[in-house]
Order: structure tokens, then sequence, then C-alpha cells
């Protein structure tokens, strides 16, 4: 019986004093509700707990529709939990779109309380933690400019944003940029996180393209939509990219042949003329022999 007693009290005891971690919304980053979030990443903030370690399972990120945006497993290299702490940082796989409200979902046991080992407290609603995504950056002006004509056929592209962008700052941002002729005919690819992309950190990108454009055509350019990140607000939001015909077009001008000289060769009579052909020097540096060769006549 006093064997039963103590089970039952230890039983008690530890339903009492084991504590799971539970999510605060407030505290997470972006909090519940709050505007301007990340495009690239959210940390959970645990309540209950003086310190919290990796557990199983996964989060997701959903759109408000309830179909999932981004599954991370928290054995990945994308949940960083940097010890002691109650924080756990969540890395993306895919961006979030700028401007969109998402919400979270938690496995059970995602996280566990180091010293009881005892597993976070899941969820599955729409409500315990919201947030909605700050600006992606807009394009302000492109040169070319839309419907530009009379381009360069080796001219360089260049875009600048309304604020600070970055191709290269997350390995998330990856994407293209694509150049087209009027008959929908792909010229170039160019991988705006490379070499040929210059000016990630400023407002201006400029893309060298290595293709000389013909004469009078008409080309078009689309830009992926997971690339260019805003970071001038920090959010590394992302620019929603150009995926139609119309946004940035223009087209070539004639080609200027390069200039030829033509050289007579003959007088009117048929016989060359012996002034025909000849520098200024070499007209001078003759004139001044016949001079000289005159006088040396008229002394003898």
């Amino acid at each position: 019986m006093r064997l039963l007693f103590i089970f039952i009290a230890l039983s008690i005891s530890n339903s009492i004093f084991a504590v799971d971690p539970v999510i605060n919304p407030a505290t997470s980053q972006p909090a519940n509700g709050s505007t301007n979030g990340s495009c690239l990443n959210f940390a959970m903030e645990f309540d209950n707990v003086t310190e919290v370690k990796q557990g199983a399972g996964e989060t997701y990120v959903k759109n408000m529709d309830g179909t999932t945006h981004d599954t991370i497993d928290v054995g990945t290299a994308n949940v960083v939990i940097n010890s002691p702490t109650t924080t756990v940082i969540v890395n993306l796989n895919t961006l979030m779109r700028p401007n969109t409200q998402y919400y979270i979902n938690k496995d059970a046991g995602f996280v566990e309380e180091t010293s009881s080992g005892e597993g976070s407290i899941g969820f599955t609603n729409n409500s315990t933690y919201s947030f909605t995504t700050g600006d992606g950056p807009n394009l302000s002006s492109s040169t070319p400019s839309n419907g530009a004509t009379n381009v360069g056929v080796n001219d360089n592209l260049i875009l600048t944003f309304d604020t600070i962008v970055s191709t290269t700052a997350f390995p998330i941002f990856s994407g293209n940029a694509y150049l087209y002729d009027s008959s929908d005919t792909l010229i170039e690819t160019v991988d705006l996180t490379g070499a040929q992309t210059t000016g990630s950190g400023t407002n201006t990108l400029t893309i060298d393209w290595t293709t000389t454009l013909d004469d009078d055509e008409t080309y078009y350019v689309q830009i992926d939509d997971s690339v260019i990140g805003n970071q001038g607000n920090g959010t590394g939001c992302p620019f929603n990219g150009i995926s139609n015909t119309t946004t940035l077009r223009f087209s070539t001008g004639s080609g200027v042949s390069a200039p030829t000289t033509t050289t007579t060769t003959s007088s009117s009579s048929g016989t060359q003329s012996p002034f025909e052909e000849q520098s200024v020097t070499e007209m001078v540096t003759q004139h001044n022999a016949i001079a000289t060769q005159s006088l040396d006549t008229l002394i003898s």
C-alpha cells in the first residue's frame, strides 16, 4: 500500500512540475497579427521553459486558404536553435510572397524542454500564429525603357528600383532574367545571382547580355519572382517579377554601316595625277626639293 501511495504521489508530482514548451506568438518574430514580416524566415519564442532543444516533427507555413506554402523539418539546417535559448529560427525553403498573410502550424514535440525532454504543444489552426509579410521592391525605371526604340545592339539592361535590393544576400534567392525576340524565341538567359548581374546591395541592377542583338528587331524581358529581394526594409521580400510580354519591351534601330573612303587613282585623262593620294607632308617635301633644285641651277 505504501509503495502504491508513493507511485501515485510521484505521478502527480511529475504531472504538476513537468512543463511543456508553449509558443508565445506575441514575442515571436514577426509577432502574431503583425505586418511587415520577413519573407525569408520567422522566429518562434517559447514560454514556460528556460531552454529548448531539437525535438521531432515539422512546422508548416500555410496560405490563408489552407494550402501549404512550405514545410520545414526540425532536423534540417533550416531550423536554428542556438543553445541555451528559447528561440527557434525557421528559415524557409521557398520565399513567401510580399504583402501576403500566412499562418504557422507546428507538430507537437517540434522542440523539447532541454532538461525534462517534455515536447512542445502543437497547433493546427489559423489563428494562434499568423502575420503579413512586408513590401517587395518595385521597379521604378529601366534603360532601355518600355517602348524604347533605336536601342543599341550591345546595350546592357539597367533596372532601377524604389529601394535597395539584393540578389545574393541569402541562399534562398535564385532566378533568371530572360530575353526574347518578337517571335517569342528565347535569345538569352542570365542568372541574376551570377557575374553577368552587378549592383546587388544598391537600388540599381545592371544585366550584361552577351548576345549582340539584331537590327530592327523587337525584344522583351521576363524576370523570375524569387531572386530580387528587398534589402532596404530588411524583409527580403521579393520583386514580383515580370511574366508578360508587354511590361519591358523595346526595339533596336537600323544598322549604321562603317563609312568607306574612296580613293581616286586616275585623272580625267586616264593618267594618274602626281598629286593624287599624296599627304600634305609629302606635297610640302616635294615642293621644297623642287625649290632647292631651282636655286642650285641659278647659282651654277
